[in-house]
């Protein structure tokens, strides 16, 4: 089952368009306030950690050190660095919205929302099955640094045509 979520993940990451809008990590905020990436004093000054997990069996090919939860979100933490990066955004009552380019969206956002805020870069929808939860409709959107494009991006979840998911995605 993983390594089908895997290679659906990777074919659908290859279909992102080249002429799509981007995102800088930078123009990203958690709640209005928390940035995509952050130190871990300041995540713990939020209040709003409600665990930090060590990285799970099942992944142990992850290269940070554990993760830390905001409700059922979570960010990415390491070590050696301090820093957390946003990995998955599930909203709920920790979690709320998330901020790009001064739009905000939330759980009641909507595939046309999000086309809204990239200019046309989530109009194709692609299908993934995630077995008993059933299926999303999933678009990508490519992360930018500095301007230019790298290998990452934010990966919208979309199920009964509401936003319920949103992953950070790079290759390990």
């Amino acid at each position: 089952m993983r390594k089908a979520f895997l290679l659906t993940f990777i074919i659908s990451l290859s279909l992102i368009k080249v002429s799509a809008q981007s995102v800088e990590l930078s123009d990203i905020r958690i709640n209005k306030t928390i940035k995509a990436n952050i130190t871990l004093d300041s995540l713990r000054k939020t209040g709003l950690i409600t665990s930090v997990e060590p990285v799970p069996e099942t992944m142990d090919i992850a290269d940070y050190d554990s993760l830390i939860f905001l409700g059922q979100s979570h960010f990415q933490y390491y070590v050696s660095s301090d820093q957390c990066f946003a990995g998955s955004i599930k909203f709920d009552q920790v979690v709320r919205s998330l901020s790009i380019k001064n739009e905000s969206i939330n759980s009641e956002s909507t595939p046309s929302d999000v086309n809204k805020i990239f200019d046309g870069g989530c109009t194709e929808l692609y299908e993934m099955n995630f077995g008993k939860d059933g299926v999303y409709q999933t678009c990508n959107i490519p992360f930018t640094y500095k301007g230019k494009i790298v290998d990452a991006a934010l990966i919208f979840f979309f199920k009964d045509g509401r936003l319920k998911r949103i992953d950070f995605w790079e290759p390990s």
